[in-house]
């Protein structure tokens, strides 16, 4: 069996090709993580800034006893979830609902000066 020719590798060919490639995987995680955080965005929004009265509580209400199971709380749980699809989206969702009482921008902004219960993360 013959092999083909060999040619020295051209370094312009071969950082083009590098960096087209880095571009698109960028874009398609970047559309990924996006997507998973507007959906939990939406589903922990409540009127009253509060995670208990949003639609993602009421449903990790619903299924704790299970991940309780798994030795998960609700919260982890649902992050769990999120990292399915992008393992950058689970800080994201670790943060939307351990805020406390606080919004969702005051807990990723001001995140040193309110405390989480340990008790919570340790269940």
């Amino acid at each position: 069996m013959e092999l083909p020719p060999y040619h020295k590798p051209h370094w312009k060919n071969i950082l083009y090709t590098a960096w087209i490639r880095a571009i698109d995987i960028f874009k398609r995680s970047l559309k990924t993580i996006f997507l998973i955080s507007l959906i939990v965005y939406l589903l922990t929004f409540s009127l009253s800034g509060n995670v208990e009265d949003s639609l993602l509580y009421h449903i990790g209400m619903f299924i704790e006893p299970v991940t309780r199971f798994f030795g998960m709380g609700w919260q982890t749980f649902m992050a769990f979830i999120a990292s399915a699809f992008a393992k950058e989206a689970v800080l994201g969702v670790l943060n939307a609902v351990f805020a406390g009482d606080g919004s969702l921008l005051y807990g990723t902004f001001q995140a040193k000066s309110f405390g989480v219960d340990s008790s919570i993360l340790l269940w």
